[in-house]
């Protein structure tokens, strides 16, 4: 065999190694709008179970990973992992203040991205990035990862101001977002917003009519919060703004 051919089947042989396993969610297949709810801030007045983590990389990098870092997970087989299964990273981004007395703690969540495992051993498994919506750190934690369903817009119907709800943060807590951003609100299927609903952002105004900022979308909906994408804004959506639901 020619020093050529052997180069090429090298290169073929590590191409080989590193591409995606069969089976793994390509992120070109994912929708904008789904791609844009996975890697979409959450929140939650219940603090997630962080049980399984990111511990460092193959490399020994510190700080933040790059997308290429095959990554330490802190479980193994003994807390049932397995090779070909996919999840998400995420991380708890604290309050930018200190909360005031009688404040409920609501954690903002945020996904850094989702992984592929590689490779088990009893308690340390291998994991490759799959995508990266932000820089995954260690420390951070994994949840299963499932495809965003994308919701289906409601009839457009008109604000009810008498289930009023708030603006609580954007991605990494930003108290500003503007169109096309993802937004936190303090509602969500405990109180009757639904995927695809649509809503009013406002700040009320005294004396005089409420001030629309923005109107938007229900994408993602939890217990208690609910994620929207800011549509038709005439001002920036700031944390503490008012959001009417639509019905």
């Amino acid at each position: 065999m020619t020093r050529r051919m052997l180069s090429l089947a090298f290169v073929a042989g590590m191409v080989w190694s590193i591409s995606p396993a069969a089976g793994q969610t390509a992120t070109s297949e994912l929708s904008g709008d789904a791609l844009a709810i996975a890697c979409g801030p959450r929140g939650s007045y219940e603090a997630p179970a962080a049980g399984l983590t990111v511990g460092g990389s193959l490399a020994n990098a510190e700080g933040v990973f790059a997308p290429w870092h095959r990554l330490v997970v802190n479980a193994g087989s003994e807390d049932g992992l397995k090779p070909g299964q996919e999840y998400f990273v995420r991380r708890v981004v604290p309050p930018r203040e200190s909360l005031k007395e009688g404040e409920k703690v609501v954690y903002a969540i945020m996904t850094a991205g989702w992984v592929h495992i590689d490779e088990v051993q009893s308690h340390k498994s291998i994991a490759s990035v799959l995508h990266e919506c932000d820089g995954i750190t260690p420390g951070d934690y994994l949840e299963p990862f499932a495809v965003p369903a994308v919701p289906t817009p409601l009839p457009p119907g008109t604000a009810d101001y008498s289930e009023t709800g708030h603006v609580l943060f954007g991605i990494e807590r930003s108290t500003v977002g503007g169109s096309g951003s993802m937004i936190v609100i303090d509602r969500g299927s405990s109180q009757g917003i639904r995927p695809g609903q649509r809503v009013t952002v406002y700040r009320a105004s005294r004396p005089g009519p409420n001030v629309i900022v923005a109107r938007g979308m229900v994408m993602l909906v939890q217990p208690d919060t609910a994620t929207i994408r800011v549509q038709e804004m005439r001002d920036a959506v700031m944390a503490g703004d008012s959001v009417a639901p639509h019905k």
